[in-house]
């Protein structure tokens, strides 16, 4: 009788400490998912794994991957095949077959609210259930071909075509004088390609505006070099330095991105990478040395540290030399970086001991 009641005791003692420990649990889960984690509909508990990607660009089969609704396996096939039929033009450098499965499951995702709910209850014009389920199948595909045109086709794709590009490289002075670099030259032009084996720039668009698509292949290197010595324009003063700063849209792979910076005969470099994390277009920004380092400013920017002086620095007073180099993430690289990302926010937003 005894141990019968020990054995409840503990039960009771164990399931309370589990309720009680689940808020902390969900804390601590919460605390390293990105925002796009945070917005989903679906309850879940632990963050999404990063996966580093070897090759990029590339179609991502997470984004469609949780799918709620009836007649799957029968519609997502017909649909890849009326994906091929709106002409849309798959990029060549992506899978063409998984691009379009991806893309069926986005339509899919997109019919379940813009088709009517009848038909998708099965029910007839007359409101009268159909018991076939192929009818249904059919009359719910007949129902999708005025529906599904190449916008909408666009317009899914967008959502798993996962690539890396940059756009123009900018400086801004103390004076509030900006500068592009290179300007009037293509963006894939802009910059030296050191590592041509395992990285290709393209031209491309990005919602209209000019970019660089990096399309690299980390399967025989384990890091891509980009570097340039720039002409400074007049009006820009490099002792006046404030910020170095390009926008990026990121692959979402967890790749480091490391700039070094030489300019008046000092070498820079970022302590810490900025992480090639999320899809959305961002601007990345480094800082060299200055007042705001001490200052209670939400520092939206990476510190850039002194790492060397004298002979083979370039000390030239109108030219600056940017070095952006990615570095490859394995799982264990990814996993932390992701644990350090909101925690640096964190830390950047909040002037501790500042």
């Amino acid at each position: 009788m005894r141990r019968a009641i020990r054995l409840i005791i503990y039960v009771l003692l164990v399931t309370g400490a589990a309720i009680f420990s689940f808020p902390f649990l969900w804390m601590a889960a919460t605390s390293v998912k990105v925002d796009r984690e945070l917005q989903t509909e679906e309850f879940r508990l632990m963050p999404m794994t990063p996966r580093p990607r070897t090759v990029s660009p590339y179609v991502d089969t997470r984004h469609y991957e949780d799918l709620d609704g009836p007649y799957q396996e029968a519609m997502i096939p017909k649909l890849a095949a009326l994906v091929e039929r709106t002409g849309f033009a798959i990029p060549p450098h992506v899978n063409a077959e998984l691009a379009r499965e991806q893309i069926a499951r986005g339509l899919y995702d997109k019919l379940r609210s813009r088709l009517p709910k009848p038909l998708w209850l099965g029910l007839s014009d007359a409101n009268q259930p159909i018991l076939d389920e192929g009818r249904i199948v059919a009359s719910l595909l007949d129902a999708a071909g005025p529906v599904v045109n190449r916008q909408m086709v666009a317009e899914v794709f967008a959502n798993v075509y996962r690539r890396l590009a940059m756009g123009p490289i900018r400086l801004r002075s103390y004076d509030r004088v900006e500068c592009e670099l290179g300007e009037g030259a293509s963006l894939s032009r802009r910059m030296t390609n050191e590592t041509p084996a395992a990285l290709r720039l393209e031209d491309v668009k990005e919602k209209s505006e000019p970019y660089a698509l990096l399309r690299y292949d980390f399967s025989d290197a384990d890091r891509l070099v980009l570097s340039r010595t720039f002409e400074v324009p007049g009006e820009v003063s490099l002792d006046r330095l404030h910020r170095v700063f390009v926008d990026i849209r990121p692959d979402d792979t967890w790749h480091e991105l490391w700039l070094t910076m030489e300019a008046g005969g000092v070498r820079y470099r970022a302590v810490r990478p900025w992480p090639v994390a999320n899809y959305d277009v961002t601007a990345a920004q480094w800082q060299p040395p200055g007042p705001d380092d001490d200052s209670t400013k939400i520092k939206t920017w990476i510190r850039l540290e002194e790492a060397g002086r004298g002979a083979g620095v370039l000390a030239d007073p109108q030219r600056i030399k940017l070095t952006f180099e990615f570095r490859r993430s394995g799982r264990a690289g990814a996993w932390w970086r992701k644990l350090a990302l909101n925690y640096n926010r964190v830390l950047d937003n909040m002037p501790f001991w500042r």
